[in-house]
């Protein structure tokens, strides 16, 4: 996953397809102005479900077609970081970079 900044704009790139709760969930974190999401960035991990998802006969199909229920807390802490080190100017990355 990735994040940068570009003037008044912030941009965050997952490697699956997030469920919106998620994808809402993880815009809110962005700071400025002008916020972009980027599902399938780098990589298809599959379907990224909250883990509460996981219980729902309703999404069998993605359950089936995602890499388990952890993975939005893992993602999630992942997404934490990459803007940590955004804030701070990078983390050895490019400045406005952080990886």
């Amino acid at each position: 996953m990735t994040a940068w900044r570009a003037g008044p704009t912030t941009w965050l790139t997952v490697p699956g397809e997030l469920f919106p709760s998620l994808g809402r969930a993880y815009k809110d974190k962005l700071t400025t102005p002008f916020r972009f999401l980027v599902g399938l960035g780098q990589d298809e991990l599959g379907y990224i479900l909250d883990a509460s998802e996981f219980e729902d006969d309703l999404y069998s199909y993605e359950q089936m077609m995602s890499p388990g229920p952890t993975t939005s807390t893992v993602l999630g802490a992942s997404v934490d970081a990459a803007l940590a080190a955004l804030a701070r100017g990078g983390d050895g990355a490019p400045s406005g970079e952080a990886r």
